[in-house]
């Protein structure tokens, strides 16, 4: 709970964005990941053009195989640099 107030205390439930009763608070961090309320989840939504759906739905996994050239530089700043291409 927000507690608030000076001679007249009050409590508010806390974080307000959200209808989780329980929240983690880690000793090292104060950091919190809990689940938006319906109104602040749609607004959100809303705002980037998405529906929950599009986070739902389980993507289709497609087979590639990546290769990479076989010449390798020497050098020590080299990231190799994959391509995608169909396996069958």
């Amino acid at each position: 709970m927000l507690v608030s107030g000076k001679t007249k205390l009050s409590l508010q439930p806390w974080p307000e964005y959200t209808d989780d009763e329980h929240v983690l608070l880690g000793s090292d961090s104060l950091l919190t990941v809990c689940e938006p309320t319906d109104a602040v989840r749609d607004a959100y939504l809303k705002k980037i053009g998405k529906t929950l759906e599009d986070f739902t739905e389980e993507p289709e996994d497609q087979a590639v195989l990546l290769n990479e050239d076989e010449t390798v530089p020497e050098s020590e700043d080299y990231e190799p640099r994959y391509t995608e291409e169909p396996l069958y």
